[in-house]
């Protein structure tokens, strides 16, 4: 089923006004269409860019903090959390043996005190 349908719409990249034949057409051509996708690509870049957050930080805005002090028992993440490091430098510490582990199944868990005596 096609239209007759045209409507006078201004292409929103480069602004020259164009007729539209379906009512969602936003850009004159594939080639402003694929100019104005390829500028937001670059703009959400720079916007991450400049939130300057490690990936370090951004685990550590996920992770519920207020629920770490109540277990006895952490997992790698929130123990890395909870000491203000990276779980890279607490998978490390485990490995070289200065941090003692449960291990259940493939679940790593680290106590409480054994981080406080760190």
């Amino acid at each position: 089923m096609s239209s007759n349908i045209t409507i006078t719409r201004k292409c929103q990249y480069c602004n020259t006004t164009f007729e539209a034949k379906t009512l969602y057409t936003r850009y004159c051509s594939k080639t402003c269409n694929s100019r104005d996708y390829k500028n937001q690509i670059r703009e959400n870049r720079i916007a991450v860019a400049t939130l300057k957050k490690s990936p370090i930080q951004v685990v550590h805005d996920q992770l519920n903090l207020s629920e770490i002090p109540n277990k006895p028992f952490l997992n790698s993440t929130e123990a890395a959390s909870y000491l203000g490091v990276s779980k890279r430098t607490v998978e490390r510490l485990i490995s070289k043996g200065q941090i003692q582990v449960v291990r259940l199944m493939r679940r790593v868990l680290i106590a409480r005190e054994t981080l406080n005596n760190l």
